[in-house]
């Protein structure tokens, strides 16, 4: 959908994920020898008999496994590992062993004293959503035990608990006091004139100070309009003026100038000498949109015994999945190409070519295509065919054409060119738009249509499957009631709609196995007559209408709501927890992720020169608000998230960190 996988096209169609149980949708290539070079695995990776998602599995390699590549083919390469060998995607090897990022572990050690910088709440874990035990003051002197990632754990008030690291810093070492010599008798005093007291030195109008927390600057003390939100760490200058006693003070912070309260506010360290690094790394979480559903998410609440019911209504609640008969044996018209020319084969049985009613011809080999004065042409063999209007195609063993010969249809650079995609179901339909060939499958919505939808992994668990089979068959039906102008199509097989791979999906694994498991999750959320036709099926709906049903890949740990994204809102698209993308059981590639960008590119996303540090800070729904640049001349720039990731391209805007490399 327009919106729906926008950010999918990043690096292609979410049936990424299918490929590392599947493997990739790719085209074929000439086979390439060459000397053995030892790769390794990027991700648990299937190793095929053949160079195409259509051979056999013969092993799966984990992730990290090393591989001895000896040819390649197209985007495959042949690979021996052990005593087996095969073909895998060449997109899944790399070179460079990937570095596993070990887990944050807790660490028993001597205890080591430290000093709170900040009012902190003890929890009873070490995570921001265990439980508060206490409020521990700013000043307190604490002895930390143990350690676990960026928590240290105390016991303070007869509590034991955890607190951020952050916000502690080492108890100065005492200075040995020297021994006060004796005291000696007091002289009687002789009238003298009293010493001139010291003139005080007026301090300097200016000093700069950090902040120790996330501080508001406020057009006023105390309770001024905000201008901005100070990040913890950065460094302000103080103008030299005070109010309410002293606990506020004026300062400045880039171009603005406004109150914050002293009470977060420190003496900056004298800066050192600082290196310009060549390089920063952004690290982040999640991939896509983040509105609506989250497939892996739905994926790790399938797996803890979640419904299908309860999946959906996590993430679209108030919208509430009921069936409907509307379109319930409707068909569905899906683009699959565009293009000056094309061509389609029948296997297995035979293909006719018609103009309205009448066919022109019959055939079990190849037609070709393309566009001649403004109208079609087919050709089989030698001979020409121009049909008045439209061309139909129809194949053997259809709702169309009757026949023993269950037949299939292939068209070349289906998918937006992504490859050769076959067809089972249904009919085509060749006009002429915008001067290029227009190829349309004509399709049963409620089961040929969602039998070919390839946006969620076969082997996922069921409750998940039907989760997307649901998403999936609303988002179709939202999209029935016109054609769109630009395709003379209900949607397009690729994601500006859903991605659509027909008989590639119904019939993935061997024996259909993957396909058979997608198939029975439709038929779990279809009901039928005893013709076996669809009577209704499953949607979600709010008021009485059906709802935009989108989802994404995965997130950071929320959802995002569709208003902070697209300025349009919607009750049932609201920010919800996600933290089960998050999680191992997911099996989600992006649970963390790791993009290296250059000096370069960071100075020119922020308009300056010789970045040593960027902080982020996060909105509620845990993507990025602002970035801020500190420059090795003290200078400090802040802008926008939007506006950070638009100059830096980064998988999703779940950024976590800026490190310097």
């Amino acid at each position: 959908m327009h919106r729906v996988h926008r950010l999918l096209r990043l690096t292609g169609a979410f049936f990424l994920a299918a490929a590392l149980v599947a493997g990739p949708l790719v085209g074929l290539g000439a086979d390439s020898a060459r000397a053995a070079t030892t790769q390794q695995t990027t991700a648990n990776l299937n190793l095929r008999a053949g160079a195409s998602t259509s051979y056999r599995v013969v092993a799966t390699l984990k992730k990290g496994t090393r591989v001895s590549v000896r040819s390649t083919k197209g985007s495959w390469s042949k690979v021996s590992s052990g005593k087996k060998s095969g073909w895998v995607s060449s997109k899944y090897l790399s070179k460079t062993p990937v570095a596993k990022k070990p887990a944050a572990k807790s660490s028993a050690k001597k205890p080591v004293a430290k000093v709170t910088r900040a009012n902190l709440n003890l929890r009873s874990g070490a995570s921001s959503k265990s439980k508060v035990l206490k409020v521990v003051k700013k000043g307190t002197k604490i002895r930390v035990s143990a350690t676990k990632g960026t928590w240290s754990k105390t016991t303070t008030g007869g509590k034991t608990g955890w607190l951020s690291s952050k916000y502690l810093k080492n108890v100065p070492k005492a200075v040995a006091k020297p021994r006060p010599k004796p005291t000696p008798a007091k002289p009687k005093p002789v009238p003298t004139k009293p010493e001139p007291k010291p003139t005080p030195v007026k301090p300097a109008v200016t000093v700069n100070h950090a902040t120790t927390a996330n501080l508001n600057l406020r057009k006023t003390a105390p309770s001024g309009a905000a201008l901005a939100t100070i990040p913890t760490g950065d460094t302000v200058t103080k103008t030299g003026s005070t109010a309410q006693g002293g606990s506020w003070a004026q300062v400045k912070y880039g171009k603005l100038t406004g109150w914050v309260s002293t009470t977060y506010l420190k003496k900056a360290a004298v800066p050192k000498a600082t290196k310009v690094p060549t390089s920063f790394g952004i690290s982040g979480a999640g991939w896509g949109h983040g509105v609506g559903m989250s497939q892996y998410g739905a994926q790790a609440q399938a797996k803890e015994g979640r419904s299908t019911a309860s999946i959906l209504n996590h993430y679209y609640a108030p919208a509430t999945m009921s069936y409907t008969t509307t379109y319930a044996a409707s068909d569905i018209r899906v683009q699959i190409l565009a293009a000056s020319t094309s061509s389609l084969d029948a296997a297995d049985g035979s293909l006719r070519i018609m103009d309205g009613s009448k066919v022109l011809a019959t055939t079990s080999g190849k037609v070709s295509l393309a566009v001649k004065s403004g109208r079609v042409t087919a050709k089989i063999g030698s001979k020409t065919h121009t049909p008045a209007g439209k061309l139909t195609v129809q194949w053997q063993n259809t709702r169309f054409w009757s026949g023993s010969h269950a037949t299939v249809v292939t068209v070349p650079k289906a998918n937006d060119g992504a490859g050769t995609v076959d067809y089972r179901h249904g009919k085509m339909e060749v006009g002429v738009l915008g001067g290029k060939l227009n190829l349309i499958n004509i399709v049963r919505l409620n089961d040929e249509y969602l039998y070919g939808l390839a946006e969620m992994p076969s082997s996922w668990a069921p409750a998940a499957l039907q989760s997307q089979a649901v998403a999936g068959r609303t988002y179709a039906m939202r999209n029935m009631s016109s054609r769109k102008a630009s395709c003379d199509c209900n949607v397009y097989d690729e994601v500006a709609s859903q991605k659509f791979t027909a008989w590639n999906k119904e019939n993935e694994g061997a024996k259909a196995y993957y396909g058979k498991r997608w198939k029975a999750a439709v038929d779990a959320t279809n009901r039928r007559d005893t013709s076996g036709k669809p009577t209704s099926g499953a949607v979600l709906r709010y008021s009485g209408a059906l709802i935009d049903a989108v989802y994404s890949s995965s997130t950071g740990g929320r959802t995002r709501s569709s208003a902070s994204v697209w300025g349009s809102g919607h009750a049932y698209l609201q920010s919800r927890d996600d933290h089960w993308s998050l999680l191992a059981s997911s099996g989600n590639p992006n649970r963390s992720w790791t993009n290296i960008v250059t000096q370069t590119q960071i100075a020119k996303a922020f308009g300056t020169s010789k970045v040593t540090a960027v902080k982020i800070a996060r909105n509620s729904d845990l993507t990025i608000k602002t970035a801020t640049a500190s420059t090795s001349t003290g200078s400090v720039s802040t802008i926008s998230g939007s506006k950070f990731r638009s100059s830096i391209a980064t998988k999703s805007a779940w950024l976590t960190g800026v490190k310097a490399r």
